[in-house]
């Protein structure tokens, strides 16, 4: 899906400018394991992983088949943001665990992080930037400086916005049931806008903005860097808001899909 065979010249750090030598999951570290110790790992009973050239089954939750090459250095994958991946398990121990709610209507953040909800939502949030960069960068593009939030550095990351819905995006499949999402990671494609400037002056696609979304079973959070988000989504995620709306989209993937690329193609960037 990612990993190159080439030997390949090692790349700074883009979050500390070290040398990247770490290879960031492109599914959650914990997410995998929760699926590899739920179904096993014989042969038989390997999950699947789809990409568009195909699928196939992987061995472990660190095949290199689920990780980007190397992007990031080990002090910052492991040391400096720790505290954002916590914070990001916990929310998505509690989206696996509230899989069969069919009929739920909100997300109550002091339930899933106590009293200190507002700074692990602020984690959340820096955890999805560094998820969001190591996508972007694999993808081939350029992280506009002073612009794309940096979790370990930057006081203020909320140029990135967050929201959550619960989909059902492979409806659309002959025989989907419901509680097949259950079973299921995914990564949604990645939509930008890029500055033509910057393009043709370096030949480098340098972001302007962008969308991206994954999906926890039933739980889809959306990634809104430098943009408005799409109520149709679900509110942008305020880091001060205990109770939180969750939205039930009917979208399937095709439409999915399609709605983001209507939507970026139309906006322009907030800054």
């Amino acid at each position: 899906m990612i990993a190159a065979k080439a030997q390949q010249r090692p790349v700074p750090c883009w979050m500390c400018g070290g040398v990247a030598d770490s290879g960031e999951h492109i599914f959650k570290a914990r997410a995998l394991r929760r699926i590899f110790n739920r179904d096993g790992y014989a042969p038989n009973d390997l999950p699947f992983l789809f990409a568009k050239g195909g699928h196939e089954r992987i061995r472990g939750p660190n095949s290199k088949r689920v990780k980007y090459r190397p992007l990031i250095c080990k002090p910052c994958n492991n040391d400096r943001t720790s505290d954002f991946d916590l914070a990001y398990d916990r929310l998505s121990d509690w989206f696996a665990t509230h899989q069969d709610h069919y009929a739920m209507k909100e997300i109550n953040f002091q339930e899933i992080f106590g009293k200190s909800y507002v700074g692990s939502i602020d984690a959340v949030r820096r955890y999805c930037a560094k998820a969001l960069g190591c996508r972007l960068l694999a993808s081939g593009y350029r992280l506009p400086a002073n612009l794309f939030p940096n979790p370990i550095w930057d006081i203020d990351v909320s140029i990135l916005q967050l929201s959550v819905c619960r989909v059902q995006p492979f409806s659309h499949e002959r025989k989907f049931r419901p509680d097949m999402m259950e079973r299921i990671l995914g990564n949604g494609s990645i939509y930008a806008n890029i500055s033509r400037s910057h393009l043709e002056s370096s030949g480098e696609q340098g972001v302007l903005n962008a969308v991206w979304w994954e999906n926890i079973g039933h739980f889809q959070i959306t990634y809104w860097f430098n943009i408005d988000v799409n109520p149709d989504l679900g509110a942008p995620i305020i880091d001060s808001t205990t109770a939180y709306t969750i939205i039930h989209s009917e979208l399937c993937l095709p439409e999915m899909e399609g709605l983001m690329s209507d939507w970026i193609s139309g906006r322009s960037p907030l800054r």
